[in-house]
């Protein structure tokens, strides 16, 4: 079989299976075809297995873990058994644009020395209507609103404000993440982690202000409903951040957003009855407050 020149990792948990069906839909559906989908799953459900079988397409492929791996290390495995050059993230509640990777896949066929080409993209409810005032606020919010389209020398400034939409509005250069990445620590903001690392490769990045892709804000979506591990994944990609010196410009942003998300964590913490981890969260979390005003 030829190596196809995007692989798409669709990472799934006891996923809803309308939600996934329709991610694997607008994956398949792209104007651009020379791609293979993994759908990687962290549940080793057969309802998704059948689902995937379902659609009767050579071009995705179904893998599951022996043990629940959790979300980083789950998309690692889709990333390590990928074929193509570049590789794309679709949460399984999400969905594309047909012309996502028609769009983001040529500046990265053209210019080596980029990294990952990403695009602006809509906020939908949980029955997949398109929500235009909340996208137009998130697009201000995380800078893309205001950022004109074309190459960038540097991504660094880009991890700082949050800007990438990694795990569903990127494509990226497999060659750019090292080997076994996505950290487990960095646990549901692993997206966040790669983006990182994609900016410490030293390689650009291309933008596109279209709105190539949706994210589905539902009651059961980790991002919407917050979480201890996502907490303390984010305060793992944070603090890494601070303590590197090709961010140093940006070392009290990171120190700042630290401290909050351990505060998070603590109180979810204290939530579950863990006072003494709830203690020693909000006492680091205070420890990078100070920090980041004493600078």
């Amino acid at each position: 079989m030829p190596t196809p020149t995007v692989s798409i990792a669709i990472a799934t948990y006891r996923s809803e299976l309308g939600f996934l069906r329709e991610a694997l839909s607008s994956a398949l559906a792209q104007d651009f075809q020379d791609l293979e989908v993994i759908v990687t799953d962290d549940s080793s459900s057969e309802h998704i297995q059948r689902l995937v079988y379902s659609f009767g397409d050579p071009r995705i492929r179904y893998r599951s873990n022996s043990r629940a791996l959790g979300v980083a290390q789950n998309h690692a495995m889709a990333f390590h058994e990928a074929r193509a050059p570049f590789l794309a993230i679709l949460n399984h509640d999400d969905r594309w644009s047909s012309r996502f990777l028609s769009t983001l896949v040529p500046p990265l066929l053209g210019d080596p020395s980029l990294a990952a080409s990403f695009c602006d993209h809509h906020l939908m409810n949980a029955s997949g209507q398109e929500l235009k005032e909340e996208t137009d606020v998130a697009s201000k919010m995380w800078g893309r609103a205001s950022l004109t389209p074309g190459v960038y020398t540097s991504m660094v400034p880009f991890v700082a404000s949050q800007t990438i939409p990694m795990a569903m509005g990127c494509v990226f250069r497999k060659s750019a993440l090292p080997p076994g990445e996505p950290r487990h620590e960095s646990g549901p903001a692993y997206d966040l982690w790669m983006t990182y690392l994609l900016a410490k490769s030293g390689l650009g990045i291309y933008y596109s202000a279209e709105r190539l892709s949706s994210w589905r804000s539902h009651a059961s979506n980790i991002t919407t409903k917050g979480s201890l591990s996502w907490s303390m994944g984010v305060s793992f990609c944070w603090l890494a951040i601070s303590n590197d010196e090709m961010f140093r410009e940006f070392r009290d942003v990171a120190r700042r957003k630290a401290a909050l998300s351990l505060r998070a964590a603590a109180v979810h913490s204290l939530r579950a009855g863990r006072g003494w981890q709830a203690y020693k969260l909000a006492t680091r979390s205070r420890q990078l407050r100070r920090l980041a005003m004493a600078t």
